[in-house]
């Protein structure tokens, strides 16, 4: 059964679904783990910045993060409108204004999540210590935390409005869903899906959706998540 709660933080909305109460947040660079664990000085990153992977390390790029493919395949030509199309093929017809004449065989749509900024952690404090770092700080009280960052995060940012944004485990499988049904293709949540090789990982990962665009990660200071941490 699925957990899910709603944080009221004032103006700020965050959600919560399936998140273990206590986390842990993985470094290769020991200063960067003193600095999160003394300071609470932590970076915030993006959706779109991991998909370049010339700038991380193999662990944290992920060209295809945020996107997934969209397979529908038909035995007979049918025409794909606004009122048939499922969520990915409606995009591109409310884009193009046309809708699509399919003679049968297979489409493929690929869905993009815009970008939102992203901050990752672990379930586990120990799947994510070869690929992330042997640094390790423990994060006591999941909701806790992501009350006290969301704050923060609402009073420096222009965050969407309700909800600013969630937290969730990863979701390990193929970034491809194929249907033979047009309504069978629904909406997945691009923005937490991994390859399932790196299940291993247990990553739960928090996003917030900005209010414009484009967006750049960035290095913050939140005095008030210290309380929650403490050194593996």
């Amino acid at each position: 059964m699925a957990t899910q709660a709603v944080l009221k933080l004032g103006r700020a909305r965050f959600g919560l679904c399936n998140v273990p109460p206590v986390l842990y947040k993985f470094f290769n660079n020991p200063d960067h783990a003193e600095a999160f664990l003394t300071r609470g000085s932590l970076r915030v990153g993006s959706l779109y910045d991991f998909r370049q992977v010339e700038a991380h390390d193999a662990a944290r790029g992920d060209a295809n993060e945020g996107r997934f493919d969209f397979v529908h395949r038909s035995a007979f030509p049918e025409l794909i409108t606004l009122d048939n199309a499922s969520p990915p093929l409606r995009q591109w017809v409310e884009q193009t204004g046309t809708p699509i004449q399919s003679s049968g065989g297979s489409i493929t749509a690929q869905g993009s999540h815009p970008d939102c900024f992203v901050f990752c952690v672990s379930a586990t404090p120990t799947g994510g210590t070869a690929a992330y770092g042997s640094h390790g700080i423990r994060i006591a009280d999941s909701t806790g935390f992501y009350s006290e960052l969301t704050r923060h995060l609402a009073k420096r940012l222009r965050l969407l409005k309700e909800p600013h944004g969630f937290a969730a485990p990863c979701l390990y499988r193929e970034r491809e869903a194929v249907s033979r049904t047009l309504s069978a293709c629904s909406e997945v949540p691009m923005a937490f899906i991994k390859p399932p090789e790196k299940a291993s990982e247990r990553e739960v990962r928090a996003v917030w959706f900005p209010a414009s665009h484009p967006i750049e990660p960035f290095v913050t200071r939140c005095g008030d998540l210290r309380s929650f941490l403490s050194a593996l």
